[in-house]
């Protein structure tokens, strides 16, 4: 009787000797290359290899991670920011140029320190952001604004005594001013305040004086966006026009730094 194994110097002889030993045997011809019908074995999931072989899927990471669903992911230019003026809580809309509504803020009246939450409806029952202030009723004070989940976008600093003759805010992330909001032209802001305050015909000033403002890249100085206050009587409308190349987070943080500064500079009409 033959020995089981292959013979010396050739696989031939394992697979004989297999061939008798019915779907064991076709087991070991497999090993050697030789045709088999056994199925295939089962795939793995994806994962990390242990020492000895075995896999296991990674953990989530901990922490505040972002949000993977975002009203960006379809935003249409230009956008519509409006503000009732004479409501005893500010109250603050942003559509898109199909009218779907992206932002909607009621801010609490009578608050030392500001602190803002942006909804996706009007009936405020789908937060999306925060924003929230560092400090009671300061110049420099820094705003910072973050997913509901904890994860920080950014922060909006006002560049105290410089925003005294004309509005100038900064963009923050990672320690470091990433864009800047200025506004267009100072002398509007004069102008307004002055017609403001004549008798009567003062209430009209929406109509006459609008200022506008800059986004640009921090460093470069190149325009992204291009905010222009629109002629309105008894509310503040904005259109948001996007004039530079922006990633889609940096879009965002610039759109919800806007929105902030709208906040704080509604006084001016």
């Amino acid at each position: 009787m033959p020995p089981h194994g292959p013979s010396p110097g050739t696989g031939e002889g394992f697979a004989l000797s297999g061939a008798g030993r019915g779907r064991r045997g076709r087991g070991w011809a497999m090993s050697y290359g030789v045709e088999t019908d056994r199925p295939p074995a089962p795939t793995r999931r994806p994962g990390v290899a242990r020492p000895g072989g075995a896999h296991y899927l990674p953990r989530p990471t901990s922490g505040p991670q972002p949000a993977t669903a975002s009203p960006w992911n379809a935003m249409d230019f230009p956008l519509k920011l409006k503000f009732k003026k004479v409501a005893l809580s500010p109250q603050i809309s942003v559509s898109d140029a199909g009218g779907r509504l992206l932002f909607y803020v009621k801010q609490k009246a009578f608050k030392l320190k500001e602190a803002v939450t942006v909804f996706a409806d009007v009936e405020q029952t789908q937060p999306l952001y925060t924003i929230n202030a560092d400090r009671v009723l300061d110049f420099n004070a820094r705003y910072h604004i973050n997913e509901m989940s904890g994860f920080g976008l950014g922060t909006l600093q006002r560049q105290g005594r410089r925003s005294l003759w004309s509005a100038h805010y900064e963009v923050v992330r990672g320690g470091g001013p990433v864009m800047q909001i200025r506004e267009e032209n100072a002398w509007v802001k004069v102008a307004d305040h002055l017609f403001a305050d004549l008798p009567v015909v003062g209430i009209f000033s929406g109509y006459v004086f609008n200022p506008a403002y800059i986004v640009s890249a921090a460093g470069t100085g190149a325009p992204l966006m291009r905010v222009k206050k629109e002629a309105a009587f008894l509310e503040g409308s904005f259109t948001i026009t996007r004039t530079g190349e922006l990633s889609e987070n940096d879009e965002r943080l610039a759109v919800l730094s806007v929105l902030m500064m709208t906040l704080l500079e509604r006084h001016r009409g």
